[in-house]
């Protein structure tokens, strides 16, 4: 039997199954089929009984960029990183002219939007986008869904997981230093708290690591009780997190 699969717009052929229908179990079944070739004419399979026949098929989204956008990007982040580590470096030169805390929360404002930059251009870069060639098995075993998504082994997940703190701690810390500049405007003939520093440093970097930790723990632990979590438990990390 030969199939001609229509085309899928942004997408290819990554997979196909060759089946029939079950009318015991009332849905589909690779029993007695197999696939015999593919090529640009039709999938050809092969079966021996005679039912419905049809052809599962799995696709993957086809990743194009332009690549003007892309330099685009890499200038723009290039950009941001040369004044980031600028900024850094003068703050810490010239700290003896200033009071500790300015500096201390300028600084940690600017190291965590420079490693959210780093990492945003180093990690984010998609390793399926050269894949065009369809990975289409030689055993006839049904897809697990019509679109094909790689799974992650870990590498995405940890620079997802990077750039959500550090872009957290961008906030915090930003929120950290206006407090600190409503105090030194309210309070300009009195100091600064004796643990100020420790204050903020505690809560820019400890605060935000505890409410990541807690939305990872809660999301894990959702979607190992059912699958049909993985919807839900997005909402309640959010509460987690607050």
């Amino acid at each position: 039997m030969l199939f001609k699969p229509t085309a899928v717009p942004n997408a290819s052929l990554y997979d196909f199954a060759c089946v029939s229908w079950n009318y015991t179990l009332k849905d589909w079944s690779t029993y007695g089929c197999s696939k015999v070739n593919h090529s640009e004419d039709g999938l050809r399979c092969f079966c021996n009984h005679t039912t419905n026949f049809a052809v599962l098929m799995s696709f993957r989204r086809d990743f194009k960029y332009a690549e003007v956008l892309n330099w685009i990007t890499i200038l723009g982040c290039s950009m941001s990183i040369i004044g980031l580590s600028l900024t850094i470096t003068f703050q810490i030169a010239t700290r003896k002219s200033r009071k500790t805390n300015p500096t201390v929360l300028l600084v940690s404002v600017c190291v965590c939007l420079l490693i959210f930059t780093l990492l945003f251009m180093l990690g984010v870069d998609n390793p399926h986008k050269q894949l065009d060639k369809p990975q289409i098995q030689e055993d006839n075993v049904l897809p697990p869904s019509d679109t094909h998504t790689e799974r992650d082994r870990g590498p995405c997940t940890a620079v997802a997981v990077l750039l959500q703190y550090f872009l957290l701690g961008t906030f915090t810390w930003n929120t950290l230093y206006a407090t600190n500049v409503f105090l030194m405007i309210r309070n300009s003939l009195a100091t600064s708290p004796s643990q100020f520093t420790a204050y903020t440093v505690a809560i820019g970097w400890g605060r935000t690591a505890w409410r990541k930790i807690k939305y990872l723990v809660v999301s894990e632990a959702l979607a190992g009780i059912s699958p049909w979590l993985l919807g839900p438990k997005l909402m309640l990390g959010d509460i987690f997190r607050l």
